[in-house]
């Protein structure tokens, strides 16, 4: 797993990579840790793409956000993790794709807890699931590009960012073959992946790609308390 820490605090950049170095080795896990100083220095790194980003809010030269949107951007794969002093950017933060936030002073008592979150994320990212699909065969679908599946007549459909496949899976099956994590059935007709989801109403989600899911009156609910629960692991 390649690692970079940014932050102009080079004191600090000496203890996150000891830290972090420490707790690769016991875990037995590979890693590559660099440390850069400045969001320039941090585009200008050589070779493969980082897997994690350990990023400072506030750096001296450049935004620590403003730097992780750019790594949205270039390179998706990329997991963030911000390291800050101050608690109260902890809103600003969700204008990107991040998988944790930290206070500096709990990180070292907090690594377990980091790293659980970032090798699960990396699971989603790697997983994929099979369906038999309707005009024959099987296809693998990668975890990270679908959005929802659908129940319509007698097929059921799962909607991917690259279109909408049919497939011979009841609901009930799909629902037997997801991440109970990932996923919540919302409907007798809808089952939805948590990270595609923008916004939960009172009676439907809002999805990133604009389409609106019902969540009917027998499901409420528990998909309330599906979506709560997801919700609270993203943001611990």
């Amino acid at each position: 797993m390649k690692i970079i820490i940014c932050d102009d605090d080079l004191l600090w950049c000496r203890h996150a990579t000891a830290l972090l170095e420490d707790y690769g080795k016991s875990q037995r896990l590979s890693f590559e840790v660099l440390a850069v100083t400045d969001s320039e220095a941090l585009f200008s790194v050589e070779g493969d793409a980082p897997d994690v980003a350990f990023i400072d809010i506030r750096l001296q030269t450049g935004d620590g956000i403003a730097a992780a949107q750019k790594i949205n951007e270039l390179w998706k794969d990329c997991q963030i993790v911000y390291l800050t002093n101050y608690l109260f950017y902890a809103t600003d933060v969700y204008r990107t794709e991040h998988a944790y936030f930290v206070l500096k002073k709990e990180f070292p008592r907090r690594l377990d807890e980091v790293f659980s979150k970032l090798l699960h994320r990396h699971m989603q990212k790697e997983m994929k699931l099979y369906f038999q699909m309707i005009g024959g065969g099987q296809r693998s679908f990668p975890l990270r590009e679908i959005l929802y599946f659908e129940r319509e007549t007698r097929r059921t459909y799962i909607h991917t960012v690259d279109g909408k496949f049919g497939i011979w899976e009841t609901i009930p099956q799909v629902n037997e073959l997801l991440p109970k994590e990932d996923f919540v059935r919302c409907h007798n007709s809808f089952i939805v992946y948590f990270p595609a989801i923008l916004e939960m109403k009172e009676r439907d989600f809002l999805l990133r790609d604009g389409t609106i899911i019902p969540i009917s009156r027998a499901y409420i609910k528990r998909t309330k308390d599906a979506f709560a629960q997801w919700a609270a692991r993203q943001m611990s």
